[in-house]
């Protein structure tokens, strides 16, 4: 297993003959890229945030407010229970365009996931992720999107403030490899907000550990035996820091090169998953 806190590009997995046959097979031994000084301090170990800062799950709404301020990047434990995580990441010259490309493009083979985040990202289908958030390599069922109602918004995000281009959101599951087939545990939400900014975009990335939002009030999920702390929030904060870090850097560079490219339909779910969905 990688150590993710001591990362270094030799201790990558290699890849397979076919996978470094391919074109953009290069961007895997780049390694994953570094946040910029303050998001990546904010991501270190004892480094928790005041949870008072955190946003809260059930107040989403006033992320779209006008003179909303920026939130603060870090994790920390929720006195309720759980854990949260939050980063903003900048992406000069990155567009709408390539935000939308990249999904598609990405579920067409699996070397293109792994170039997104290398030695954590291994596969992704429709709807699921394998990949290793710090405990483990797990299968990460996305879930369903949330919708606007119950996020708590009043309508369309980008209706109400068109800084706003996108949110994407999701009531998801992390199995651990570890842990049984019917394992309840690492159930979590994710929240993505893209916003414009001058020159290009940015993610304001939130992710609840422990949380799901259930007929518009928020449900503890975490599971009798299982223990939500803030390393918990600190992995994904990481995790979240690092990936869109590097996807910022060669999204426009593979977007320039294979943005015109036929799009590949998404492979099926392995086999030992045929039940999951």
């Amino acid at each position: 297993m990688i150590d993710f806190d001591n990362y270094r590009v030799e201790d990558l997995p290699p890849l397979t003959a076919e996978e470094q046959s391919r074109p953009y097979a290069s961007y895997y031994y780049r390694g994953r890229l570094t946040p910029p000084d303050e998001l990546l301090k904010a991501v270190q170990p004892g480094n928790p945030m005041d949870p008072s800062l955190a946003i809260r799950l059930d107040n989403l709404a006033a992320l779209l407010e006008p003179d909303c301020p920026e939130p603060k990047s870090g994790y920390c434990a929720l006195p309720e229970g759980g854990a949260y995580s939050c980063t903003v990441v900048k992406m000069p010259g990155v567009d709408m365009n390539m935000v939308r490309w990249w999904i598609p493009w990405v579920l067409g083979d699996h070397l293109r996931y792994k170039i997104w985040h290398p030695g954590s990202h291994l596969e992704h289908y429709d709807g699921l992720a394998v990949e290793d958030i710090g405990g483990g390599m797990a299968d990460i069922f996305l879930g369903d999107a949330y919708s606007d109602a119950e996020l708590g918004f009043p309508g369309k995000a980008c209706d109400i403030n068109p800084v706003i281009l996108a949110v994407n959101s999701c009531r998801g599951r992390i199995r651990l490899h570890s842990d049984p087939p019917d394992s309840p545990k690492g159930r979590f939400t994710m929240v993505h907000m893209v916003r414009a900014i001058e020159g290009g975009i940015e993610y304001w990335s939130f992710a609840w550990t422990g949380f799901w939002l259930e007929n518009g009030a928020v449900a503890n999920v975490i599971a009798p035996d299982e223990t939500v702390t803030a390393e918990n929030g600190r992995h994904f904060a990481s995790h979240l820091a690092h990936e869109y870090t590097t996807f910022a850097k060669i999204l426009p560079e593979l977007y320039a090169q294979y943005g015109k490219d036929p799009i590949v339909p998404p492979m099926l779910w392995p086999e030992r998953m045929k039940n999951e969905k």
